[in-house]
C-alpha cells in the first residue's frame, strides 16, 4: 500500500473515532446547557413560592379580617387588633404594621403602641400613596405597590384590600411589609452574587413596568435571554427576571474531558492504523494487536454509552425535583398534609362549583402541655399521630389539612347533615381514644371542635375558617373534648368577649383594679388566721365569673397576677407601718402564671422591695394545674415552698376531685368547695365529709371549708374537723381599710 493511501485510511479513522466522541460532548454541552437553565428556574421559582407564600398567606388572612368589618357595623381598634394580632405574631418578622383606612384617613394601626402617633394621619396628603389608595378605591380590588417611602419611615411593601358594606365602598384594610426582610426572606438577596435578577411590576396606575429591585444596569446588561417567572398575588401580579452573571453554557468537566479522551484515542487510533499498515511483515501480529485495540475501543464506546445513560438519569432526578417542590408549595412538611394555602385553594373551588359541604376546625386540647414536659420533637410526633388518625377516620372524598400550630381542618364535601358529620367526629374521637400511646408512651389526648358549613354559614374559605374557629373556642370553653356547631350567636358571645378584653386591657392601663380582702377563720379559736385577696374592677359591673376566664384565655391574666402580688405586698407593708401585727394573706394563682418563667423571680423581687418575709404569702392553685402533672408546675412549687410561701389548693370538689395527686403534689391545705360542702355536709351519714378531711389529714394538710353561711354549718364542720372556714356567715370580702380592722377579731366570743 502506497504512502498516501496509508495516510488517507489513517486520517480517515482518525475522523471516524472523534465524530463519535464529539457527538457524545454534543450530548453531554446539551445535559449541561439544560441543567444550567433549569437550576435558574428552580431558583427563581424557591423565590416565587416564598413571595407568595409571604404575601399571599397574609393576604388571606386579611380578608378575614375585611369579612369581619363588612359583618359588624360596631367594629373597633380592639377587634382590629384581635385579628392583627394573629397576622402580625405570625409574619416572621416581615410585617411592620396593618392599618384600616376610610377614605385617606387612618383609624386604625397595629401594633398600636408602635405607630399610634399615626392615627389621624391623612393619607391622601402624602403623594407617594394618594393615588394608590384611590386607584384601590375606585377599581374596588386588592392592590400591590412597591417600594413604598412609608409615612413612619423606611421603604415598604403595601398590600391594599378594598372593604365594601353593603356593596358600597367602606375604606380598606392596609398590610406594610418590610421591603428588606420581605426581600431577604424570600431568598432574592442571596441570588445577587452569581445572578442578575430584578423583580418588577405592571404599574396599573401609570401604564409601564415598575422596578421593585434590580442588581444590574439594563443598558450594559444583554436582558433578551432572560428567565421569567410570575409571582401571582390575588389581583396583582410581580415578575421575576433572572440569569447568571457568567451566562448560559454546557461547557462542564465531563464535556472536557470527552474532547480530551477524543483528541487523545482518535489520534492513537490513526497511529496505530499507520502503523499496522506500514509493518506487513508483521502481519499476524498487528492483527492480534488491532483486535486488542478494537477491544479497547468497544471498552471506551461501552463507557460512553453508560456514562450517556448517567446523563439521563440524572436528567430524570432533576424532572422529580420539580415534583417534591410541588408537594413542599401544596404540603406540610411535619404531618405531609396538605397545608391552609391548599385548603383555601379547594374551598373556593368547590363553593364555586357550587357543592355544599362542611368544615371541621380542630384544635389539640392542651397542646402547649405537651411541648413543654416532652419537648417540641415529641410535639411533632403528637401531631403526625393525630394526622395519621385523622386520614384514617375520612371516607368518600374528605381531606385533611393542617392549618397552623395544633390546629387542623377537615373538609367534608357533600355532608352537610348534622348524622355525617357526628359520624365522622364520633369516629375520630374513639380511635383518639383508642389509640392513646406515641412512642411507647401512653397520653390522654383530646381535642375540640369547631363545625363550619357552607354555602349556609358563609361563601368565603377565610370566613369559613373563621366562624369554625369561633365554634372551636366556644367548645373549650364549654370543656373540651367536644364539638360546636358555629350560629350566629357565637358571634355575639365573641363580640362580648372581645369587649371584655377590652375593659380588662382598659383597667390595666387606668389602674382601675382594686383588692377586696375575706378573712379564714381558725375553727378552734375563732381568731383570724389569714386572709383571701381577691380582684375586682373599679366601676365596673362586671363579675369576676365573667372575666376571669376571658383574661385567661387573653394572657391578661398574667398581668392582673402581677398587680394583685405587688398590691397585697404593698397593702401588708402599710399595715405594717401603721403597727399592726400582720396575718398572712392568700393569693389566687392562675395555670398561665405558672407557666410563665420569671414568676419565681418576680415574686422574690417585690418581696424586697417591700422588705417582707415569704411566711406572709399563700398561693392558691386549682385542681385542673395539679390534673395536668406538669413537672414544670412541680418544680416551681417546691421552689415557692422552700422560699417560705405555703401552697393551698383552691376549689377541691369542683373539678375531678381525686385525692391521689394530692399524694405526690407540694400542697400545704385543701381549700374544699362550697359546693361540696353543701352536698355531704348534711347526710344522716357523716362519713363522706369525714373522711375527705381525714384523708387530708392523713397527709399532714390543713383543711379550708369555703361558703360558710351559718352558725350549724360552723358547728357541723368543726366537729368533722375541718381546721380553717371561711363565708359569709364571718364576712363577706373587705375594703383594705375594714379589713385593717378585723385583722385580731374573734369571731366566736
Amino acid at each position: 500500500m502506497s504512502f498516501t493511501k496509508k495516510i488517507v485510511f489513517s486520517f480517515m479513522v482518525f475522523i471516524l473515532v472523534m465524530t463519535l466522541f464529539i457527538f457524545t460532548a454534543g450530548i453531554e454541552y446539551n445535559r449541561s446547557y439544560q441543567n444550567h437553565i433549569q437550576k435558574t428556574q428552580d431558583k427563581m421559582l424557591f423565590v416565587k413560592l416564598n413571595l407568595e407564600s409571604l404575601i399571599t398567606s397574609r393576604m388571606i388572612a386579611i380578608n378575614g379580617l375585611k369579612a369581619h368589618v363588612e359583618i359588624n357595623s360596631d367594629f373597633s381598634q380592639m377587634d382590629f387588633d384581635y385579628f392583627a394580632r394573629g397576622i402580625y405574631e405570625s409574619s416572621n418578622d416581615v410585617v411592620k404594621s396593618m392599618s384600616f383606612l376610610t377614605d385617606t384617613t387612618i383609624t386604625h394601626i397595629y401594633p398600636f403602641e408602635n405607630y399610634k402617633n399615626i392615627i389621624g394621619v391623612n393619607l391622601g396628603d402624602n403623594e407617594a400613596q394618594n393615588a394608590w389608595i384611590h386607584f384601590a378605591k375606585d377599581n374596588q380590588k386588592s392592590i400591590i405597590t412597591a417600594p413604598v417611602n412609608l409615612v413612619e419611615g423606611g421603604v415598604g411593601i403595601i398590600v391594599r384590600v378594598p372593604v365594601l358594606r353593603k356593596n358600597e365602598y367602606f375604606g380598606q384594610v392596609s398590610i406594610v411589609f418590610d421591603y428588606d426582610k420581605t426581600l431577604t426572606s424570600s431568598g432574592l438577596i442571596d441570588l445577587k452574587n452569581d445572578y442578575y435578577i430584578e423583580l418588577n411590576k405592571t404599574d396599573e396606575l401609570n401604564n409601564s413596568i415598575n422596578t421593585i429591585w434590580s442588581n444590574f444596569d439594563k443598558e450594559t446588561v444583554d436582558t433578551s435571554d432572560f428567565l421569567v417567572a410570575d409571582v401571582q398575588l390575588f389581583d396583582s401580579l410581580m415578575t421575576i427576571l433572572a440569569k447568571p452573571k457568567e451566562g448560559f453554557n454546557g461547557k462542564s468537566e465531563l464535556f472536557y474531558m470527552i474532547l480530551g479522551m477524543g483528541a487523545f484515542i482518535s489520534m492513537t487510533s490513526g497511529f496505530v492504523v499507520n502503523k499496522l499498515l506500514s509493518i506487513t511483515a508483521a502481519l499476524t501480529y498487528s492483527e492480534i494487536e488491532l483486535k486488542d485495540k478494537n477491544e479497547e475501543l468497544e471498552t471506551m464506546v461501552n463507557q460512553l454509552r453508560e456514562n450517556e445513560e448517567q446523563l439521563y438519569n440524572q436528567y430524570n432526578e432533576i424532572s422529580s425535583q420539580k415534583e417534591q417542590i410541588k408537594f413542599l408549595a401544596d404540603c406540610d412538611y411535619v404531618t405531609n398534609l396538605y397545608n391552609r394555602r391548599r385548603f383555601s385553594e379547594d374551598i373556593t373551588l368547590a363553593i364555586q362549583s357550587n357543592r355544599k359541604g362542611t368544615i371541621l376546625l380542630l384544635d389539640i386540647d392542651n397542646f402547649k402541655n405537651i411541648n413543654d414536659t416532652q419537648g417540641h420533637y415529641y410535639g411533632d410526633r403528637v401531631l403526625i399521630h393525630i394526622g395519621e388518625i385523622l386520614k384514617e377516620s375520612l371516607y368518600n372524598d374528605a381531606v385533611v389539612y393542617r392549618i397552623g400550630g395544633d390546629e387542623f381542618a377537615i373538609h367534608l364535601p357533600e355532608i352537610i347533615e348534622p348524622e355525617g358529620i357526628e359520624s365522622y367526629i364520633g369516629a375520630f374521637f374513639e380511635a383518639l381514644k383508642i389509640n392513646s400511646s406515641i412512642d411507647q408512651i401512653k397520653n390522654h389526648i383530646t381535642a375540640s371542635v369547631g363545625i363550619a358549613r357552607y354555602p349556609d354559614d358563609s361563601l368565603s374559605a377565610d370566613d369559613l375558617l373563621m366562624k369554625s374557629d369561633i365554634a372551636m373556642y366556644k367548645a373549650k370553653e364549654d370543656g373540651k373534648n367536644r364539638y360546636c356547631y358555629f350560629t350566629e350567636s357565637l358571634t355575639s358571645n365573641f363580640d362580648f368577649n372581645v369587649s371584655v378584653e377590652k375593659e380588662l386591657q382598659n383597667a390595666l392601663e387606668d389602674n382601675r383594679f382594686k383588692l377586696l380582702y375575706q378573712p379564714i377563720i381558725n375553727a378552734k379559736s375563732g381568731e383570724v388566721e389569714s386572709l383571701e385577696a381577691l380582684i375586682r374592677i373599679k366601676d365596673s359591673l362586671l363579675s369576676p365569673v365573667d372575666f376571669i376566664p376571658i383574661a385567661e384565655k387573653s394572657g391578661i391574666i398574667v398581668s392582673m397576677g402581677h398587680f394583685v402580688i405587688d398590691e397585697v405586698c404593698k397593702q401588708l407593708n402599710n399595715w405594717r407601718a401603721s403597727g399592726i401585727s400582720l396575718k398572712p394573706v392568700a393569693i389566687n394563682l392562675s395555670a398561665k402564671q405558672l407557666y410563665e418563667s420569671t414568676l419565681l423571680e418576680y415574686i422574690v423581687t417585690v418581696l424586697e422591695k417591700y422588705e417582707l418575709t415569704a411566711d406572709l404569702i399563700e398561693m392558691e392553685i386549682t385542681e385542673s394545674v395539679l390534673i395536668e402533672n406538669s413537672s414544670q408546675t412541680i418544680k416551681l412549687l417546691e421552689a415557692l415552698r422552700e422560699l417560705g410561701i405555703r401552697i393551698s389548693l383552691d376549689d377541691f370538689g369542683t373539678g375531678y376531685s381525686s385525692l391521689s395527686y394530692l399524694t405526690y403534689m407540694p400542697v400545704d391545705k385543701v381549700k374544699i368547695d362550697k359546693s361540696l360542702k353543701d352536698k355531704f355536709l348534711f347526710l344522716n351519714d357523716s362519713v363522706v365529709m369525714e373522711g375527705i378531711i381525714s384523708i387530708c389529714h392523713g397527709l399532714e394538710m390543713k383543711v379550708v371549708t369555703e361558703g360558710v353561711e351559718t352558725k350549724t354549718e360552723f358547728e357541723k364542720l368543726r366537729q368533722y374537723g375541718s381546721d380553717l372556714v371561711q363565708g359569709y356567715h364571718f364576712d363577706k370580702p373587705l375594703t383594705p381599710d375594714l379589713a385593717k380592722k378585723i385583722l385580731h377579731k374573734n369571731y366566736i366570743v
